[in-house]
This record gives C-alpha cells, sequence and structure tokens, in this order.
C-alpha cells in the first residue's frame, strides 16, 4: 500500500482540513462578533454622550470614536475578504511611485493588527475621556 492510499493517513489529512476549517470559522465568527461590537459601542456613545462643557474632553470623545469607527471599517473590510495584490515579494524592484502606492494598501488591508490596535487606542481614550469628565464633574 503506498502512503497515499493508506486509509489511516487519507483519514488523519481529512481530520486535519476539518480542524483547520473549524478554526478558520471560528475567527471569522470571533470577527464578525468584535465587528458588531464596535458598532454596538459607537451606537451607545451615540445615545449617550459626555455631558460637560469641557471642550477637550468633546474632542477626545470624538477622537475615540473615529477609532472605534475606524476599527470596525477595517474589521469589515476583513470579513469580505478585500485583499491588495501587490508585487511586494520583489520590493526592490518596484519603483518609487509603485513603492508609495502599493505599501500603504498592503498594511492596511492585508494585516491584522490594524483594527485592533484602532479599538485598543479607540477604547482607551473613550475611557480617559469618560473618566476626566467623571473626575471634573463632581469637583
Amino acid at each position: 500500500m503506498t502512503r497515499d492510499h493508506n486509509p489511516l493517513v487519507i483519514e488523519r489529512e481529512r481530520m486535519e482540513h476539518e480542524r483547520n476549517q473549524a478554526d478558520i470559522e471560528f475567527y471569522r465568527k470571533f470577527k464578525m462578533f468584535f465587528t458588531g461590537l464596535a458598532f454596538a459601542i459607537l451606537s451607545f456613545i451615540g445615545s449617550h454622550p459626555v455631558s460637560t462643557s469641557l471642550k477637550y474632553i468633546k474632542i477626545i470623545e470624538i477622537v475615540a470614536l473615529a477609532f472605534i469607527l475606524i476599527s470596525g471599517l477595517l474589521l469589515l473590510f476583513n470579513l469580505s475578504g478585500v485583499k491588495i495584490k501587490t508585487p511586494l515579494s520583489d520590493f526592490s524592484k518596484l519603483k518609487i511611485f509603485d513603492k508609495f502606492k502599493y505599501v500603504p494598501l498592503y498594511f492596511l488591508f492585508n494585516l491584522n493588527i490594524h483594527y485592533w490596535v484602532c479599538f485598543i487606542i479607540g477604547i482607551t481614550l473613550l475611557l480617559v475621556g469618560r473618566a476626566i469628565a467623571l473626575l471634573t464633574s463632581s469637583v
């Protein structure tokens, strides 16, 4: 019996494939949940804005909401399967214009870290703004 026709090898490969598909589906569902969470936070903060006369707290909240919105939009792009195909494998041969054209798009759409960073920055700014508003209102 050859290696390709061995029932144990075939079964192990099938199980690996199913496990990989389950992992991919779990990660996709997690990203869908996270996208919903980002837009739910936007909706909640839109319904309950900070009530203060201090302008910098309102600016902090607007910047935080912008980061959370960017995070949600990047997750939607990622879930839709938008990928930028770039010739970055041969980066040294690219013209300077192509480097400026492809590199930002590649890093924006093909890497997974951007939406997490935007979300963390947004939530941190939101918490800081709310904490400052709470501390200044009690004085």
